[in-house]
């Protein structure tokens, strides 16, 4: 049965191969369809009837009593019975007549019309033909039926096909334009947009409705006009050719005369043989042009994460289609009943505020002071938003703004601006469509298994980001959320959160105690947010007074449209809306209304951690029962008096009660008693996605992680035609983290045998990206596939944890457990200890720090000018006189960072010059050093403009100071500071030039200046800098950057993966082949491959190929002899000897010349043998690189035989 996938329509369940039924749902009515085969009757009592018959009952019942009006049937198949009713007078003589009374009745019961004129023949064959064919329908089917009859085109069988066509009026929807914004012509467009905003003047700002009325239909106006549209057809198929209708065409044909000389009894073998052809032919073909089409696909790069979304199983998507939901009074099964339903199940009616006024609670202090809005927040907001992510109901996605800006931006700017000093919103940002999300394991079939994305005005969600960033950097700045508040921050991680507990379950263990978790859940979440609660706890928490207001116009007057089945619903109006899923401003705005609930004292004897909605606290004591007794008088009454005071709902069946021990004896099965209901104890709980078992071994989400970890590498497996470097990619974006998230908290406590058991995951990847066979050894298959072994990944991923965790800020919570921690403790020993333990190698005590806002994001910024290389060069060669131009460097070189400055007057003579090492390579770098020059020539201005220099030389204080430097990055972080590496040194360049701004200082600019074009300063500079890094220089104290610490984790971890490949055994060929193993050197080999060469290169180098030698070793050949008569088909005697391909080894000893017959060179491998002189003949393994040309030409020859197997198996 074939439907439409745009119909709404879903398939019923019936016990019976022979059946095939669905529900069509056409607006206010629903059709029951179904497909019949009955057999021929073979006895009086007719059992196959009956029981095709009771199916139909059974089913057409069960669908009737779940639908609100009178349900319609259409009965469609081949009954293999004869009754005059259908079959016409002829039967009447017929021993066969009245055999369908069991359909009449069935007729009789549901109403049904037999829709074929009488008589009308259904089935030919031998010179025979009767009516055994059947459509019945209900009346009103019956009714709107133009015409029901044998299609007239023969498809070759003894059955004819019949049409059967109404006259319904069904909901048709239209394909959307879709819009090719990455093929516009932006430049047209921007041209368009400023003519349109010249000829008609904008209205008064003060209006923002009409300000961003105009806004949005000027720009809408420019891009319908200019942006291309893609009308794509729901049939297209990519790969599908002229010749391919051409071929399907012969097919038909020769298939139809065959079967068509069949049925009459004369076969015609000429005809059979013609028709066996054309359909090899066709499907051959059909076959050879879809794997041309995905090749061609794959090749390119950007098309790899399109390839991606395959990784996921059928029907698992998040944009299914919804067949029907459960409601109270049955189900919901058109688009408009799904949509109410949904719209009910996401915005339900929130309980009352049971406790005193709200407005009663104190606050923390006097509000903070607002700053206007700048031009660079604003635009920094657009261009951080992903460019062509799905729009809002205005259909303009974020490119358009970003490639406007220098046309609109100053009237974006206006709009913000007005839009906060107001307090009010645009009706156009208010209006959200919806689109239902399935959640992971839920079911489909009810609204709670569903959760709402919210798609918003891109403008508008841009004022939404700003605000967003504001108040965050507020919350920061001021401390003005808890320090346990995780998620929706700045380095608040979930890893992170479930460090702290750990920590504290151990700590608790250490003192002979148990730890006992209580863990809720807020129903509803962001659309549960009650918005006068929430706007009190801003005000609570000393938010602006202009933020409160905006976001009170942003949680008001709000409606939306439910997209179901990629048909969108009309717009409700939401009296409740909460706190909209899918804006940049709900998360930091839930951890505001949440805060009270996380606000507590975390000490040894109880604590909490919250990350967003998902909330959990715990006490401490002697045993699980004095704990039960301490969490319902302190965490459920807390909890309890938290939900009456903000008219948010705890859901109670998903509260759990874990008491952490490993001694049984302290353990109890007292229930803790949440809002009525009895929270029994449980063994284990999922906490932030990590299943903690109440003894902290982590083998329930081993197990969990190796499963889920095993289904992600198979369905990358499942991607044939990628190249090694895409699958390796695919593996490091998908597979990895599956199994890797959270690892500082689980990988550590973990015994050798969980541990093993995710190799599987490995094997599968590594097999995925080569091609090698299953018989590979692990360590080989990881080393040609340059994937780390799983332990050293996730090794590399707790010391990596442990260098981010030190450059946190000192009011982070983890610096509190560090101190905490005994490193010559032998009980108990936790995770983060045994990581302290196993990063004693890397320095962490000289880190930087890195701190959520390098500067609040409303601070002047400096001017940073980029120009062209030739308009930088000119400028920079000849500077105005009337500016005082300085010139920075910084480099590496004799494992020294340096820097230099150099200041020229306007005859380009050097006035002030000045170098200096800035640290070691090893822990600084060429950036780090360019902005500590830059540091150094503010600070040489900072230093000669004081106050009195100042008031001394007021027209000389007015001269401006133009700093260049040739390194982009510098300049740009500058401009644009970000949560980074080198924060401390940008963040002091800025608080010296806010100083000399202060002071009344002279104008300072940072231009681009081009490197090695000459220009004196420039040169100047970069020679103060190597005299920096040279012998004689003294080495100051290393300032260590997160990076520098990173690739000494990366070190450290490839040396320990050598040692560990090395004290295996497996592979004795392929070690003596590439004596470099293990080393990355194979992913440049492989990436510069295709899947085919891949694989059987693969083959070649571990010596496990479809030849006789290898197979007959695992008993899948007969012999290790060759066919051309040679004791053993190895990989040596197939590549160098054996004579059958002498031809083809021909022209691959022309490639190769004398290197031919070297199988480390023809394989891609370091061989170590040496010269005469003692040099390695490839050179040193560090800077030796395989030779893909040679590697190339070995694998064309290996395909061009034919003897191995090119496919990923």
């Amino acid at each position: 049965m074939w439907i439409r996938k745009d119909t709404q329509a879903r398939q019923i369940a019936v016990p019976s191969a022979d059946i095939t039924a669905a529900v069509i749902t056409l607006r206010d009515r629903v059709v029951f369809v179904a497909a019949v085969y009955v057999a021929k009757k073979e006895n009086v009592d007719d059992p196959e009837l009956t029981s095709a018959l009771g199916h139909l009952r059974a089913a057409a019942t069960e669908v009737g009593s779940q639908t609100n009006g009178v349900l319609e049937l259409l009965i469609c198949g081949d009954f293999n019975r004869h009754d005059q009713l259908w079959g016409g007078d002829q039967v009447y003589s017929s021993l066969r007549n009245g055999e369908g009374a069991p359909i009449i009745d069935f007729m009789e019961d549901f109403h049904l019309q037999s829709l074929l004129p009488r008589g009308t023949v259904t089935y030919e064959s031998a010179g025979q033909s009767s009516t055994i064919d059947l459509i019945l329908a209900s009346p009103r089917l019956t009714e709107e039926m133009s015409d029901c009859s044998p299609a007239s085109t023969a498809y070759g069988h003894d059955h004819l096909a019949v049409e059967a066509h109404f006259e319904i009026d069904v909901p048709h929807q239209e394909l959307e334009a879709q819009y090719a914004f990455r093929s516009a012509n932006w430049e047209a467009i921007r041209s368009d947009t400023r003519k349109r905003l010249a000829e008609e003047p904008p209205p008064d700002g003060k209006d923002i409705e009409s300000f961003a009325d105009y806004l949005s239909k000027t720009v809408s106006a420019a891009v319908l006009r200019s942006v291309p549209k893609a009308r794509p057809s729901p049939y297209v198929k990519k790969w599908w050719t002229a010749d391919l209708t051409q071929l399907r065409r012969s097919f038909t044909y020769f298939r139809n005369q065959a079967r068509g000389r069949r049925r009459w009894g004369q076969p015609d073998t000429w005809l059979e043989a013609q028709a066996r052809e054309a359909a090899k032919r066709f499907h051959d073909t059909m076959r050879r042009q879809k794997r041309r089409c995905w090749k061609d696909f794959l090749a390119e790069p950007t098309n790899v994460w399109k390839a991606a979304r395959y990784l996921s199983e059928p029907g698992s998507s998040g944009f299914a289609r919804i067949a029907r939901l459960q409601r109270q009074d049955g189900y919901a099964e058109s688009c408009e009943e799904i949509s109410e339903t949904l719209i009910k199940s996401f915005f339900p009616e929130l309980p009352e505020v049971r406790s005193p006024q709200i407005g009663a609670a104190p606050s923390l202090g006097e509000p903070i002071k607002h700053a206007p809005l700048t031009v660079e927040e604003v635009k920094e907001a657009i261009f951080r938003a992903s460019p062509f992510k799905a729009p809002g109901p205005d259909g303009i996605p974020v490119v358009v703004w970003r490639e406007l800006w220098p046309v609109v931006g100053k009237h974006i700017h206006q709009l913000f601006s007005e839009s906060l000093a107001q307090g009010r919103l645009p009706n156009q940002w208010r209006i959200a469509r919806i689109v239902p999300l399935r959640k992971a394991g839920k079911s489909a079939e009810v609204p709670q298994g569903y959760r709402p994305i919210s798609l918003l005005s891109t403008l508008g969600k841009a004022l939404e980001s700003v605000v967003a960033e504001r108040i965050s950097a507020l919350a920061e700045e001021h401390s003005l959320l808890p320090k346990n508040h995780f998620g929706g921050r700045k380095q608040r991680s979930t890893v992170q959160a479930l460090t702290v507990l750990q920590q504290r379950i151990y700590d608790a263990w250490r003192e002979g105690k148990v730890l006992s978790l209580l863990s809720f859940d807020v129903k509803g979440a962001y659309n549960g947010v009650a918005r006068d609660v929430l706007l009190h706890r801003l005000r609570q928490r000393r938010i602006p007074e202009v933020l409160i207001r905006w976001v009170e116009a942003f949680c008001s007057n709000r409606s939306a449209s439910v997209v179901v089945n990629g048909k969108t619903s009309r717009v409700t109006d939401l009296p409740q809306a909460g706190l909209p899923q899918g804006s940049p401003l709900s998360p930091i705005l839930f951890l505001f209304f949440n805060a009270d609930l996380v606000q507590s004292v975390t000490n040894k004897n109880k604590g909490a951690i919250a990350f967003i909605d998902d909330y959990s606290a715990w006490v401490t004591g002697s045993s699980a029962s004095e704990n039960v007794a301490k969490l319902q008088r302190t965490v459920v009454a807390q909890a309890e008096e938290w939900e009456a005071a903000s008219g948010a709902t705890f859901e109670a069946e998903k509260t759990t009660l874990v008491h952490f021990t490993r001694n049984e004896q302290r353990r109890c099965n007292q229930p803790v008693v949440v809002k009525g209901r009895e929270v029994h104890p449980k063994t284990e709980a999922k906490i932030l996605g990590v299943v903690f078992d109440q003894e902290l071994r982590f083998k329930a989400h081993a197990g969990r992680i190796a499963k889920r970890g095993v289904q992600a590498a198979l369905a990358l497996k499942r991607l044939q035609g990628l190249r090694p470097s895409s699958v390796r990619q695919l593996f490091a974006a998908t597979v990895a983290p599956t199994v890797d998230y959270a690892a500082p908290v689980w990988a550590p406590a973990i015994t050798a045998p969980l541990m093993k058991s995710l190799e599987a995951v490995q094997r599968i990847a590594g097999r995925a990206i080569t091609g090698a066979f299953r018989t590979v050894a692990l360590p080989i298959l990881e080393a040609e596939a340059a994937i780390l072994p799983v332990g050293i990944r996730l090794h590399q991923q707790l010391l990596r944890f442990w260098v981010n965790c030190h450059t946190l800020p000192q009011k982070h919570p983890f610096w509190r457990l560090k101190r905490a921690i005994d490193p010559t403790n032998k009980r108990f020993v936790s995770p983060l200890q045994r990581i302290m333990l196993m990063a004693r190698g890397i320095d962490v005590e000289h880190l930087e720090t890195n701190r959520p806002f390098v500067r609040m994001p409303w601070a002047d910024r400096p001017v940073v000018q980029i120009e062209s290389l030739e308009a930088a060069r000119l400028r920079a060669s000849s500077p105005p006189e009337s500016e005082v131009a300085i010139f920075t460097h910084g480099l590496q070189r004799n494992g020294r960072a340096g820097s230099g400055v150099s200041c020229v007057d306007s005859r380009g003579m050097t006035v002030v010059a000045h170098s200096s090492t800035v640290g070691k390579s090893d822990s600084v770098d060429a950036l780090f050093a360019e902005l500590q020059a830059i540091h150094e020539a503010v600070g040489l201005i900072r230093g000669t403009w004081s106050t009195a220099m100042v008031a001394r030389f007021p027209e000389a204080a007015k001269v401006k100071h133009v700093v260049y430097s040739d390194n982009k990055t510098a300049l740009r972080l500058l401009h644009k500071p970000r949560q980074m590496a080198r924060q401390e040194t940008v963040g002091s360049v800025l608080q010296s030039l806010d100083r000399i701004k202060c002071n009344g200082g002279p104008p300072v600019e940072f231009r681009w200046v081009p490197a090695h074009q000459g220009i004196k300063g420039n040169e100047r500079a970069r020679s103060l800098a190597l005299q920096a890094t040279e012998n004689s220089q003294e080495q100051p104290l290393d300032n260590l950057l997160r990076s520098s610490a990173m690739t000494r984790c990366k070190e450290i971890t490839s040396r320990l993966w050598r040692k560990t490949f090395e004290a295996s055994k497996a592979g004795e060929s392929i070690r003596k082949l590439d004596r470099a193993l293990a080393h990355f050197h194979t992913k440049k080999l492989y990436d510069q491959l295709n899947c085919r060469e891949a694989a059987v290169i693969a083959q070649l180098r571990t010596s496990k190929a479809s030849l006789n030698e290898p197979l007959y070793k695992i008993k899948r050949a007969e012999g290790s002899a060759c066919n051309c008569g040679a004791e053993r088909e190895t990989v040596k005697h197939f590549l160098l000897e054996c004579p059958r391909w002498m031809d083809l080894r021909a022209k691959l000893q022309v490639e190769l010349g004398s290197r031919f017959g070297d199988l480390a060179f023809m394989l891609g491998g370091w061989s170590g043998t040496k010269k005469p002189d003692g040099r390695y003949a490839d050179g040193p393994p560090e800077k030796w690189r395989a030779d893909v040309r040679a590697v190339k030409a070995t694998a064309a020859f290996a395909l061009a035989t034919g003897r191995l197997i090119a496919t990923k198996d």
